[in-house]
């Protein structure tokens, strides 16, 4: 954390555990206050609520960064992938996330 690291998600994730995330972490780009959203219209209005925001994903297993780079991207993110701690590290060097 240190490092300007925000959170992390636990194994197993699922696409609930990443959007929750992104509510938690980038309030600047909702459309409405996590409070008002209701649970079911979460996913919903995901692609609404954190269009355009720059994701950097860290994750070492070849699978699953494609699994959250899916969701990430449909809800119109752009994602920015690093296999480790040190690569995340020298990409975070170079570019601002949200």
């Amino acid at each position: 954390l240190e490092a300007g690291m925000n959170d992390y998600i636990a194994k197993p994730m699922r696409k609930s555990d990443i959007i929750q995330n992104l509510i938690k972490w980038l309030p600047g780009r909702l459309v409405h206050e996590p409070e008002n959203i209701k649970k079911s219209t979460v996913e919903v209005e995901a692609g609404i609520l954190f269009s355009g925001a720059q994701v950097l994903l860290v994750e070492d297993n070849r699978i699953n960064r494609e699994f959250v780079v899916e969701i990430l991207e449909a809800m119109g993110c752009f994602v920015t992938t690093a296999e480790n701690g040190k690569i995340a590290l020298q990409k975070a060097k170079n570019t601002e996330f949200d």
